[in-house]
């Protein structure tokens, strides 16, 4: 029976659980990374990736040996917003900016604005409507003109993509890739058309050509690279599919399609989630990619651990 491996490539912790044909779980393993950077100016966020790297190599290694028998293909989710540049050969040369950082929220000592209300006010409206969401601190758009503002976008950096992206790209030895629901994350994406927004990437001062090409959520972006195969286990010929957010993969897993459902997610932040079957705006909500061409209404915070740590005391002191 064909065995199906997903990794998950969390802010804190990476998983990776395997099923077979029927659904059932197989193995599972979850770990924390301890990738942070430590000694960084108040409001930044930063992991080391090459550190994510390993834990997920390892944890592979260790479900690879638990499997009945090889598995057939790899599935990856995790972490969005944020951004990590790679040279031409796929090596990061930074380290991955979460999308918890802060850094566009400062005021510029001299105008008394931030980066993020700067860049707000370069891009066009209509540009910003099609996109499905907001520019934010944290999105990988907001991190590249506060970078590029400050000369230090890394001279070799080639590709700026998502964690989960350059993940792929590391696990198949291929270029990086991304799809709709990663791309959607960076504020950068024009959701309604299906392609990069040029407005929106002149605005924030880059190249097109930093970003990654676009391919369907879930395809096959290649094989197991023969250096990950001979450290896991793994056969070389596992298929690993283009990377997924962790908030599209969540819904995909516990909201059936075809149905009304709303799906509250309560972990490191914090989702309200509406699948909807077209692109439409909602005021305070964002709007993302689903896959099966479909689309997601999201009401989103940054803080959902640690608002549900705080109930969770108050009623204790309350009873």
């Amino acid at each position: 029976m064909p065995i199906l491996l997903g990794l998950d490539l969390g802010t804190t912790s990476h998983s990776v659980v395997a099923i077979d044909g029927q659904r059932r779980v197989v193995a599972e393993w979850n770990r924390d990374h301890h990738a942070e950077v430590s000694g960084l100016p108040s409001g930044y966020a930063e992991q080391n990736p090459k550190i994510h790297l390993n834990s997920a190599v390892s944890l592979l290694k260790d479900i690879a040996a638990q499997c009945p028998e090889p598995p057939v293909g790899l599935g990856i989710t995790g972490q969005m917003h944020g951004v990590v540049f790679s040279d031409g050969a796929g090596r990061a040369v930074s380290p991955v900016i979460t999308w918890q950082d802060k850094r566009a929220a400062q005021p510029n000592p001299l105008t008394g604005k931030t980066d993020l209300e700067t860049l707000l006010e370069r891009c066009p409206d209509s540009a910003i409507q099609s996109s499905g969401c907001r520019l934010s601190t944290g999105y990988l758009g907001t991190t590249c003109y506060s970078l590029q503002r400050a000369a230090q976008i890394p001279d070799r950096a080639t590709t700026a993509s998502l964690l989960i992206s350059w993940m792929g790209a590391q696990l198949t030895g291929e270029k990086v890739v991304t799809d709709p629901s990663a791309a959607g994350s960076t504020g950068l994406y024009d959701l309604e058309r299906g392609c990069w927004s040029e407005p929106l990437v002149e605005a924030v001062g880059i190249s097109l050509s930093l970003l990654p090409e676009v391919r369907s959520s879930g395809e096959p972006i290649g094989t197991l690279c023969s250096k990950v195969s001979a450290e896991t286990g793994l056969p070389r010929e596992m298929a690993i599919m283009n990377p997924l957010g962790d908030n599209q993969a969540s819904v995909m897993g516990s909201v059936p399609q075809a149905t009304k459902e709303i799906q509250v997610t309560v972990g490191t932040g914090g989702q309200i989630n509406w699948p909807v079957d077209r692109f439409v705006r909602v005021p305070a909500m964002d709007t993302r990619s689903l896959p099966d061409n479909r689309f997601l209404l999201v009401g989103a915070g940054i803080v959902g651990g640690a608002t549900y740590a705080w109930l969770n005391d108050t009623v204790r002191q309350w009873l």
